[in-house]
């Protein structure tokens, strides 16, 4: 499952952020289905919420070395994603592609 930020609940395009994004999409790569919980953490502990609900992988447009380091103690890969604007449906198609990485 990847852990995907949000600006809005309803937003299907990646925030900027990433600690302080106030949502997240939980994307599902067999199937495509996505849950969006709330980041009620806003801070590095956030890595640990999404973690507790099934993520082993996170994708962003930049990622602080702290966050980087907390999620490999978490066992969770990191994915950074070009600047501009990238989708959940772009991240589900690059998974089904590169089926290895997001596994």
């Amino acid at each position: 499952m990847i852990a995907i930020p949000l600006d809005r609940r309803e937003a299907t395009t990646i925030s900027q952020e990433y600690i302080k994004a106030p949502f997240f999409a939980l994307l599902d790569t067999d199937t495509g289905y996505y849950k969006v919980i709330d980041n009620t953490k806003k801070s590095s502990l956030v890595v640990e919420l999404i973690s507790d609900h099934g993520a082993d992988a996170t994708v962003c447009h930049t990622f602080d070395d702290s966050v980087c380091t907390i999620c490999e103690q978490h066992g969770m890969s990191v994915f950074e994603l070009p600047k501009g604007s990238v989708t959940i449906d772009d991240v589900y198609m690059e998974a089904r592609q590169h089926t290895e990485l997001f596994t």
